[in-house]
């Protein structure tokens, strides 16, 4: 959950970095033509003023914890061009990370799915010819995985010939535990 919790937050400070470089690209557009640049900002949560803003060398970041600095335009861009770069590289690590862990969940859920099927297989020689019962008898334990139990049901009804209403009743008892 930490590392989704990460990707979250990546993926929102990254636009608000981009945001940040387009205001200060504009700032020192304005300041070439020699323009004002009118804008409006938030003051508060759903208050706004407008900002009448004049030739300027320097702008304000914000870098978190109760700390905001004041750079010129060209180390704004600069610094937060290095942090659009930071957290972009750093998206693409968690991602790598995030399908890596994917990757090794379903290779665990297969791997028990195929040990329960091979002590299933185990347990069935050992029922000496009451087979049916045992199946129908485990495959309904609600510890069962359902995907386990269609592709057991599926090669049960092609392999040994049970009927329909036992294989309904093992789909009927998955489906009430699950």
């Amino acid at each position: 959950m930490k590392l989704l919790a990460q990707q979250r937050d990546l993926q929102a400070k990254i636009p608000d970095i981009e945001k940040c470089l387009d205001v200060v690209a504009t700032l020192q557009a304005k300041k070439a033509t020699g323009e004002a640049l009118i804008a409006d900002f938030e003051v508060s949560e759903g208050i706004y003023s407008r900002a009448h803003i004049e030739d300027t060398d320097s702008v304000c970041l914000w870098l978190g914890a109760n700390v905001m600095l004041e750079y010129s335009c060209e180390e704004a861009t600069a610094l937060l061009q290095k942090n659009l770069e930071n957290a972009k590289a750093s998206l693409e690590v968690l991602v790598a990370d995030l399908q890596f862990l994917r990757d090794q969940v379903t290779i665990t859920q297969v791997t028990i799915a195929l040990k329960r099927w091979q002590n299933l297989l185990l347990q069935l020689k050992r029922s000496n010819g009451d087979h049916r019962s045992f199946i129908v008898k485990e495959i309904c334990r609600p510890d069962i995985v359902p995907n386990d139990v269609s592709v057991v049901l599926s090669f049960l009804q092609k392999s040994d010939g049970f009927g329909s209403s036992e294989l309904e009743y093992c789909r009927f008892s998955q489906q009430w535990y699950h």
